[in-house]
């Protein structure tokens, strides 16, 4: 039983993985591209 919970934890963590990674592709970039300038970035940065 304990062989079937952690592969279920596993699947899970894989399905986690890959509703972040949709996220951060079709929301986060987006935006960052959009409304962040990268001059005004790395000039922040210094």
């Amino acid at each position: 039983m304990d062989g079937l919970k952690l592969e279920i934890g596993l699947i899970r963590a894989i399905n986690w993985d890959k509703v972040l990674e949709n996220d951060f592709v079709n929301n986060v970039i987006p935006f960052v591209k959009n409304n962040l300038n990268i001059v005004d970035i790395k000039t922040s940065l210094k």
